[in-house]
């Protein structure tokens, strides 16, 4: 939760998802390394090099377009996660890389190994699965992730005679519907959190500045205020009361 969050909760939000974006950039860029790694040993000699190499590149792109992204927004002013146009950036950034999984899981209509295309299945949609979890503080981005990387698979499975499909569509039947869920929540649960986070800023600033005014008003009077602990016998003294009695500030004398 970011400290120093701004009065107004829709920018409070905003600045959060922009902060949140940069963290889950590195888990989010292992994974996509692991994944495209297996999966290309799986697809070796099932699908041309070419391809193979092509879509690797594509990849490459789309996961140094998010860290391009990330280094410019971290080299802006520190006010920069409430500006809005970052937040767009991530998520153009979120889009590409989805498109990118979708291009790989398009290669299970040419893929002849059932054991290849089980795991093309699994690492795609374990990916897709993986992004509504990472970027589930974010409802656009994490839909603009996943929708693009699991609809190549879905559209496999739903293309499939009745009574051939293959076992591991069952990932995708089971782990998307979870996954999905667990986003719409954890948003919900974080837009929540920054709203009560905002509205305590605003209670511990509107207390400060009545005991601000309180101070002032004792010493316009030439009075101070004082409080008594009767378990610990200390006397608790308002600023205006430590200054006429010309203690420092802080000071809490006791009755002994």
């Amino acid at each position: 939760m970011i400290r120093d969050a701004p009065d107004d909760p829709s920018q409070a939000f905003l600045a959060q998802q922009t902060l949140l974006h940069a963290r889950a950039l590195p888990l989010s860029q292992v994974a996509s390394l692991v994944v495209a790694g297996l999966l290309a040993l799986a697809l070796h000699g099932h699908v041309a090099n070419l391809t193979l190499l092509l879509w690797a590149a594509l990849l490459g792109c789309s996961m140094a377009l998010r860290v391009w992204v990330r280094r410019r927004q971290r080299a802006a002013a520190p006010a920069s996660t409430t500006d809005p146009r970052w937040r767009r950036h991530y998520r153009r950034a979120v889009l590409l890389q989805g498109l990118t999984w979708a291009a790989a899981g398009a290669l299970i209509f040419v893929v002849d190994s059932p054991w290849s295309r089980d795991l093309l299945i699994y690492g795609v949609v374990g990916m897709a699965a993986g992004a509504l979890w990472t970027l589930s503080f974010d409802r656009v981005a994490a839909l603009a992730y996943a929708v693009p990387t699991a609809l190549p698979i879905l559209a496999y499975v739903l293309l499939q005679p009745h009574g051939q499909l293959p076992a591991s569509a069952l990932v995708v039947t089971l782990l998307l519907p979870l996954a999905l869920y667990a986003m719409w929540a954890s948003e919900a649960r974080m837009r929540a959190s920054v709203a009560q986070r905002v509205q305590q800023l605003r209670q511990t600033a509107d207390l400060q500045r009545a005991l601000d005014l309180v101070d002032r008003t004792g010493t316009v009077a030439g009075v101070g205020g004082w409080e008594v602990d009767a378990a610990t016998r200390r006397l608790h003294l308002s600023p205006h009361a430590l200054r006429l009695l010309g203690l420092p500030p802080g000071t809490e004398p006791t009755l002994d």
